[in-house]
């Protein structure tokens, strides 16, 4: 990687998803321009800075901040249909959705569903962190929990607002809506390499004993 004046970048206009529209995850174009060596980093090479910040493991980091995206969209999800379910009348005069049973359940599920997530996904992190910062050594395992938490995370919290949203009815498809906005957030995050079906295979892999592919650690 290299560190260039924004001057000498031109930026390609490319990310045009269903979702996450305001990352502006754009391209960027580089030409005829010399970046000394000392302005370049290898991605995930050795740290040669001491803080702890920089002893953790970087490819997990770049997962994790994906990962806490999707956990707090999730909780926008639920918190719009709990909010909002009691204002919503049927036109065919049916119960409004926070009365009927079943999407009561559907809602405690989805809390459930939530604070499993969001506390494996810490859990994990906060034991890697509290590791670094004695000073102890990082083992394989340790990062491998950090990897499919994140996966684990970002997949749950695109289920909850898909859940979410058909508790929302024919007003949760309009585009407009926040909860449909949801859905599509959390999609395009599943469909982000570093949460495929490889996370998972490499994280059974490696519980049953066997090493991953090459750069999952």
């Amino acid at each position: 990687m290299a560190v260039l004046p924004v001057s000498d970048v031109m930026i390609d206009q490319t990310w045009n998803m269903v979702g996450l529209k305001g990352t502006g995850s754009h391209d960027l174009v580089v030409k005829d321009i010399f970046v000394p060596e000392e302005w370049t980093f290898i991605r995930g090479g050795e740290a040669n800075l001491e803080e702890n910040l920089f002893k953790y493991p970087t490819l997990s980091l770049a997962a994790q901040v994906l990962s806490e995206v999707a956990i707090g969209i999730a909780r926008r999800a639920i918190n719009e249909v709990r909010n909002a379910s009691g204002l919503n009348l049927s036109v065919t005069g049916a119960p409004a959705t926070i009365q009927k049973p079943t999407a009561k359940i559907e809602i405690a599920k989805a809390e459930a569903r939530f604070h499993s997530m969001r506390s494996f996904f810490y859990q994990s992190l906060e034991k890697v962190w509290a590791g670094i910062s004695k000073g102890e050594e990082l083992y394989d395992d340790q990062i491998n929990m950090l990897r499919l938490s994140s996966t684990n995370a970002v997949h749950e919290a695109s289920k909850i607002c898909r859940n979410m949203q058909l508790l929302s009815g024919m007003t949760g498809v309009s585009k407009n809506h926040p909860v449909a906005r949801c859905v599509n957030d959390t999609m395009v995050i599943t469909q982000h390499a570093f949460m495929g079906e490889m996370t998972y295979l490499n994280a059974g892999t490696m519980l049953c004993g066997q090493l991953p592919t090459p750069g999952y650690l």
